[in-house]
This record gives structure tokens, sequence and C-alpha cells, in this order.
């Protein structure tokens, strides 16, 4: 890949995050050939997240392994990896504003040379506007809670209201267009979300993205000795373990979730035990909504109203009481924790 790596690195440490073109990444396969399995995927009432039981997905991840290695100090994929299919004229909408991850030290998840532990690549399939949802982030120097974390007071403003504290601030967001192909790469610490597109747009906004971390912060979900192409039913145990983390938004009905419990549990061995324990925990209260009659969505959007702005730590200390005892189990309760929205294109 054609990428001018010591760029990427110093938008990740001073600016939070950065583009890359798509002339710059000469993907192995067409965006297209993605974009249309989400859409298969979907008239058969699956979610886009599925997209990962195909071996395209795991040859990108590949191919883009080394710029996110050289862009972020170290990181490898996490196996956190969701899609998305945002349709205006559906009235979708890409997850609202949020951290990916809410650690109790949040200084202690960058390294000494400012270098992140942890980073998402965010892929766009097909055009990614303003007119039918594209990416949103509030730069570092914007936000205080960025690099040292945000109050564990539970009365103080949550951070997105503490970046936006004035009409001047609203100035500072930047919003991430994207042509097909091309990526955006963010830190943990980035508020970012997707943006509701225009009825009438003619096309909607499909998107992949993938985890990358350090191990000593957050370890893989499974070994990366199944990589760089899993089982077929590590992948789809993989499928059915992150629909029902994300189960509050991409909600599923009882028998979608039995499914998925069932294939995840078929591989858990095979697990990271701290993502194994999350997925059981999850899985119980997925149930109890699904047979309560929660509201079943469009598959491949985010729950438009109901989980969490950019997180704070209380949420943190909420994981810890649930037995979270890894990063990545407090990354599902804090994002739970403050009133209104979900994540963006993520």
């Amino acid at each position: 890949m054609k990428v001018e790596f010591e760029l990427l690195v110093n938008f990740c440490i001073f600016l939070t995050h950065a583009q890359v073109a798509s002339p710059e990444l000469p993907w192995s396969l067409s965006p297209d050939i993605l974009a249309q399995a989400i859409v298969t995927l979907m008239r058969y009432g699956w979610p886009p997240s599925l997209l990962v039981v195909y071996d395209e997905v795991w040859s990108l991840i590949k191919q883009a392994g080394v710029m996110m290695d050289k862009a972020t100090g170290g990181n490898a994929c996490n196996m956190d990896i969701l899609a998305w299919l945002v349709d205006p004229n559906q009235g979708h909408v890409g997850f609202s504003p949020h951290r990916d991850r809410q650690p109790d030290d949040s200084p202690a998840t960058f390294r000494s040379d400012g270098t992140p532990m942890y980073a998402t690549l965010w892929l766009a399939l097909t055009d990614a506007t303003p007119e039918n949802s594209c990416l949103y982030v509030i730069p570092r120097f914007a936000d205080p809670g960025y690099y040292a974390g945000d109050p564990d007071d539970a009365a103080a403003p949550d951070p997105l209201t503490t970046a936006l504290h004035n009409k001047e601030s609203f100035q500072n967001i930047r919003a991430l267009p994207a042509p097909k192909g091309s990526a955006a790469i963010f830190t943990h610490r980035t508020i970012h979300w997707g943006s509701k597109g225009r009825p009438g747009y003619p096309t909607p906004r499909i998107s992949m993205s993938w985890g990358c971390a350090d191990d000593a912060y957050e370890p893989a979900y499974f070994s990366r000795e199944y990589l760089p192409c899993p089982p077929l039913e590590l992948r789809l145990a993989l499928a059915g373990a992150q629909m029902i983390i994300y189960h509050e938004r991409f909600p599923a009905p009882p028998k979608q979730l039995a499914l998925y419990y069932q294939a995840f549990t078929a591989q858990a061995d095979k697990f990271d035990p701290g993502y194994r324990s999350k997925v059981m925990r999850e899985f119980v209260d997925a149930s109890k909504e699904a047979t309560a009659g929660a509201t079943v969505q469009h598959p491949g959007t985010a729950n438009g109203g109901r989980t969490a702005v950019p997180t704070r730590r209380p949420a943190a200390a909420a994981a810890a009481a649930a037995g979270a005892g890894d990063e990545s189990n407090k990354r599902k309760a804090a994002e739970r924790n403050v009133p209104s929205s979900t994540e963006a294109a993520a």
C-alpha cells in the first residue's frame, strides 16, 4: 500500500484521526463485492456484520495489517469487526456520539511516544457523504477528556457536552466524507458518530470497521494463530458473539438470537476468557429484551434512540461490578451509561 506511514502516525498522535484516500489503498478486490454481499445478507434477514463469514473480509484485514501496524505503533486486528447499511430512505442512522473505549486510566492506554494502544479502521464500501451518513469526529485539541480521561463524577457533564460547551465549539466538528474504498483511522478515545442522511438520497451508506489493539491493553477475541483466514465455524461464532454483544444496537428476534448463541457456544473454548464471559452475560440481557417484545429494527442500523452519548467512567465501574475484568468488557457498559444515542460507522 502506498501510504505515508509517518503522516498517519502524526495524525493519530496529534489529531485523533486520519483519512486514507482510495488510490492509496489498492485493495485486492472491489468494495462493490462486499457492499453487494451485505445487501444480499439483509435481503435474507441477516445483519450486515455476518459479512465476517466471507473470505474477502479477512483478505482486506490482512492487506491493511501493515498499514495499521505502522500507523498505530504496533496494533493488530483484535476481531472487533462490524458492518453497516444505513439507508436514509428507511430512517436509518449511524451510531450516535461515543468513544470506542473508556478505560479507567486513559493516559495509560497511550504509549510513551503518544501512539494509541487501540485504533479502528473504518472502510467505506460505498461513497459516504453527509447526504447518506458519514463519520463526524471531534479532534483532540477540542476534546478535554481525550487523553486525560472523563470525570468520574456522575454529576459532571458528559464528554460531548464538555467538548461542545458553547456555540463556537461546534465549529470544531469535522465531517469525514469518504469515497468508496477509502478509509478512516481513529483512536479509541476519539468522539465520533454517524450522521443522519437526507431522505430521497439514492444510495445507502455501506461500511465496515475493525479494531486493532495492543494485546497489553486488550487481547484479541481469539488467537491470531487462526489468521489470516479463520475456519468458517470460528467466523460464524464471532459473528454471533458480536451480534449478542451489540444487541442494543442491532436487536434480533429470539430465534435469531438463539442461533447466534448456538454458533458461539460451539466454538466458545477458542475465545479469550474475558470476551467469552462478556458474551454470556450479554446473551442473558439480550434474551430478556427479545422475549419482552423489544422492537426489532432494521438489522443494518443502530438503535437510534436508546444508548449512550460519549461515555464517562462511572460505566466502567458498572462493568467491573458486573464482573468485567478487561477493557473490552468496560466498553459496552460505558457506552450504555449516558443518556441518548449510538456510533458512527461505525
